[in-house]
């Protein structure tokens, strides 16, 4: 991963018939910039059950927090006498990548555009597979997902994690990670639903924005509707709590 300019991640794309690469500019104004590379080896043939590369975007705008009251200075005292303090079943978790079949989960990148004061980081990843009762994975946050511990405080980039985009944390605050999972494979023969929580116990209510990549043989599950442009532009939303409401300042 470059430390400018372009940053790049190449996955190998096998094909059995023929490929198809396609661009849409689906903006208001012409680009005139724009060229490609495309560079491709052509096999006698491909192994049996060979699986595809595939992925998906997906976005909460914002997510669903349930706690509205002050968590500055990260004090949850009222919170944590709430029932849904304690998440056990995922319930409300973002969801980067829901998936039947079988295959590899092998990246995530993550954008988070923040609606409150706080931190995102604080939700645990939560990752089920084959159709499991209990998660397989269940972490202790955000940032040790990314491999950040104990909260972010710079820019970092490496061949398997990263954080590229990092704004401190105030309301209108961006962040935008990636891992890849080549070193620690997860692999899955039926499903696989890999999640995370915003904020603890998904209390907060802030803007989240994916693409999972993965590997599976087919069929593979219908992807959800993209949104429309305007909806993937990330922006501030008003939804109350520390950094919107003067009272709890």
């Amino acid at each position: 991963m470059a430390p400018d300019k372009a940053l790049n991640a190449y996955f190998p794309m096998p094909f059995e018939r023929r490929g198809v690469i396609t661009v849409t500019n689906q903006g208001s104004q012409e680009i005139t910039d724009f060229y490609w590379n495309i560079d491709w080896v052509k096999l006698p043939a491909l192994p049996e059950n060979t699986a595809y590369f595939h992925a998906q975007y997906r976005q909460c705008t914002p997510c669903a927090g349930w706690y509205k009251g002050n968590f500055y200075s990260n004090n949850f005292a009222e919170a944590r006498g709430d029932t849904r303090w304690k998440n056990t079943s995922g319930a409300g978790n973002y969801v980067w990548l829901n998936a039947e079949g079988e295959g590899q989960l092998v990246g995530v990148t993550l954008s988070v555009f923040q609606n409150q004061w706080g931190g995102w980081n604080e939700g645990d990843e939560m990752i089920w597979i084959d159709n499991e009762a209990e998660p397989r994975i269940h972490g202790t946050g955000g940032e040790d997902y990314f491999n950040g511990a104990w909260g972010f405080s710079t820019l970092y980039s490496f061949p398997l994690v990263g954080l590229t985009e990092f704004h401190g944390w105030e309301p209108g605050s961006r962040f935008s990670h990636y891992r890849w999972h080549l070193e620690a494979p997860l692999r899955f023969h039926k499903s696989i639903r890999a999640t995370i929580e915003d904020g603890h116990a998904n209390l907060r209510s802030d803007n989240m924005f994916s693409v999972a990549y993965w590997y599976q043989t087919e069929p593979h599950a219908r992807f959800p509707e993209l949104p429309q442009p305007e909806r993937r532009i990330p922006k501030f939303i008003p939804v109350g709590g520390p950094g919107q409401d003067p009272s709890l300042r």
